[in-house]
């Protein structure tokens, strides 16, 4: 099915597009990433060549632009401005594309165009005047309208600081049908009684529930069958209203995967999208807007809810509502299902962490109770039995001997954490863990049916377009019989290799790390024992401790910030095909470098230290006696503390 350049319904294509691939070339212009062929592109093409000057763009009105002349004098705008709003309109040379902007005294500044009618989908932001990034964005603009956006520029005077231009971004109903079958978004078609009988039948929800938000103000939200969104079958959908049948956040979708795709520059291949424009410093911000203030004068028992972000902010988001379920149908419906699933993750792991909270302080509490009964410990903190032994001085000079009952508090404290409840707790929790990620699995799948996501990887993601541009070969899908790009074995090979050859050599930067705070903590120990002042002397375990594990920290988050730019760099040299695969392969770098940053420390202390130390009766234990320390030593347990 396509839409042709007319903005004809229902002619047919020579191939269905795979994703924004498109399958015949009809235009001479440089198309946007994902748009190269077919009959699916954009309408109406717009010529190359930066407009001419006075010209504001084309409008259904205005097919060939307005002339300086037809623009409305700036002065015209009066009204005063409230703090943090967009402001009026200032028309510019080649930006300003609604033309017919109606000044009144109680449109939503906020939300509209100056016309009052058009919604504002998506905002970009920029304050730089350089000529080069002005025509940078002049090209973009251009390209946006190839599109079918409809743009506004919001002059700098109207903003807090005086310097920044905010360009407001609205998708009419023809853009977004048209992306809408494009990304294989699934809208809905008819009402689904079925579910609804299965819940009158349950016993449970009838219950009262005290962790129900309340749903006087939050109806439940009606189910619908639903599939991919055809244009020739538009009728056939339920429709009541053009301006809400897409959701906001559907709709900044739509603007933002037209963004990422649109060309600022003819010559080079890679230069497109306003992630790269925001890299060069063109844009500085770009960003959908809230759906008003969450902040209103009228309280929501008398006036109701003015939009849905008052309504998540006093169902969902007040404090006084934390032991609240979550409505998770308003959140998806606003923010979009991602954040919606996450979400849906965070509080069902909330709610699993209560059992293991109430075991974890039980166990606690069961040391508390048994540590004075802790034979172990009695015996090692009296002072006239086996806690007077005599140790040996913790190095081979200026240490003083030390009895066994001077470790009297750090083995009651290791008692708290290290009772045979912790057995218990250990077992609990490998358990709990497991059963966590069952039943999250189970939970996934069931909020991934109620939304129509369930196979979201497989039926409506399209490629990316870095991918797209960095793909120079095509080969026919032995499924769809279509053509498509993909990069070839060899150049992923050679992608791979150095992204995991990089890998591997910040792994071994990190446990060089480690290594380098073991040997810091060796020699600091050893200077400070040869020391002639007493306190010195006696804080020098603890002070080596202190300053090791602050020294620790500070490598732990340098190399965190270090490696996340790194693991960016190297996911975009493997460039993945789609953004599943790209934030998989991203989230699997991060994994893998903080696992091996945050715990190579713990690791150290619980299967290595002191393992390699030879005991006083050796002759080799001059050179590392001051590592080794027993377990019951204030070193050792501030260590593991910290």
């Amino acid at each position: 099915m396509a839409y042709n350049r007319n903005g004809d319904y229902g002619q047919p294509a020579s191939n269905h597009p795979i994703g924004f691939e498109m399958t015949s070339v009809e235009s001479d212009r440089t198309p946007p990433i994902g748009f190269e062929n077919g009959d699916d592109a954009p309408p109406a093409p717009i010529d190359d060549a930066a407009p001419e000057e006075g010209f504001t763009g084309g409008t259904p009105m205005h097919p060939e632009g307005l002339q300086p002349g037809d623009l409305p004098d700036k002065n015209v705008y009066k009204d005063p401005v409230e703090e943090g709003s967009l402001g009026r309109l200032i028309s510019e040379k080649g930006y300003g594309y609604g033309s017919h902007n109606v000044h009144t005294e109680d449109r939503q500044e906020q939300l509209f165009f100056n016309d009052n009618k058009r919604h504002i989908d998506y905002v970009l932001a920029f304050d730089d005047t350089e000529p080069r990034k002005a025509q940078k964005r002049e090209r973009f603009f251009l390209s946006l309208r190839e599109e079918g956006l409809e743009i506004e520029i919001e002059d700098k005077a109207e903003s807090r600081n005086g310097r920044v231009y905010f360009v407001k971004v609205h998708a009419p109903w023809e853009v977004c049908t048209r992306y809408a079958e494009l990304m294989n978004m699934k809208m809905p078609i008819k009402h689904n009684e079925i579910a609804r009988d299965v819940e009158e039948e349950a016993c449970l929800p009838k219950l009262p529930n005290p962790f129900e938000y309340d749903r006087e103000y939050l109806p439940e939200e009606p189910n619908y069958f639903t599939c991919a969104f055809n244009r020739e079958r538009a009728n056939q959908y339920i429709i009541e209203n053009q301006d809400t049948f897409f959701s906001p956040s559907q709709r900044s979708r739509m603007v933002y995967e037209v963004m990422v795709r649109a060309r600022y520059d003819d010559k080079e291949k890679l230069r497109f999208g306003i992630i790269r424009l925001m890299e060069n410093d063109c844009f500085t911000a770009a960003y959908p807007l809230h759906e008003g203030s969450y902040n209103t004068e009228h309280s929501m028992l008398t006036h109701g809810a003015e939009n849905e972000r008052k309504l998540l902010y006093e169902l969902w988001a007040r404090p006084k509502n934390w032991y609240k379920e979550q409505p998770l149908d308003l959140i998806r419906k606003y923010f979009g299902e991602k954040v919606g699933i996450y979400f849906a993750w965070l509080g069902f792991y909330t709610v699993w962490l209560v059992p293991a909270s109430i075991v974890g302080i039980i166990c606690f509490l069961y040391g508390a109770c048994t540590m004075y009964s802790n034979v172990p410990s009695n015996e090692i903190c009296e002072s006239g039995g086996i806690g007077a032994t005599v140790m040996c001085p913790l190095c081979d000079s200026r240490c003083p001997y030390w009895t066994l009952d001077s470790s009297c508090f750090y083995s009651r404290l290791t008692y708290l954490f290290d009772n045979p409840a912790t057995v218990f707790f250990s077992i609990f929790m490998s358990l709990w863990g497991t059963l966590f990620l069952e039943f999250w699995k189970r939970r996934q799948h069931v909020v991934a049916w109620d939304w129509d996501v369930l196979e979201f990887e497989q039926e409506q993601e399209s490629p990316r377009p870095q991918y797209i541009a960095e793909a120079k070969n095509e080969r026919k899908n032995p499924i769809t019989q279509l053509m498509e790009p993909y990069i070839p074995f060899w150049s992923k090979l050679t992608r791979v290799t150095t992204s995991i050859t990089t890998i591997l050599f910040m792994l071994c930067v990190v446990l060089a790390a480690i290594f380098g705070v073991i040997v810091y903590r060796i020699v600091v120990v050893s200077v400070l024992y040869k020391s002639d002042v007493d306190l010195v002397r006696s804080n020098a375990k603890i002070t080596t401790t202190m300053t090791a594990a602050l020294l620790n920290l500070i490598i732990i988050i340098t190399l965190s910030r270090v490696y996340r730019w790194i693991a960016i760099w190297l996911t975009n040299i493997e460039c993945p095909r789609t953004q599943s695969d790209y934030e998989d392969s991203f989230t699997f770098k991060m994994f893998l470098f903080q696992f091996v940053n945050f715990y190579s420390s713990l690791i150290y202390v619980a299967f290595f230290k002191g393992r390699f130390v030879p005991s006083p009766a050796t002759e080799q234990r001059q050179k590392y006696t001051t590592e080794q320390v027993d377990l019951t030593s204030p070193s050792s347990m501030s260590r593991i503390l910290l």
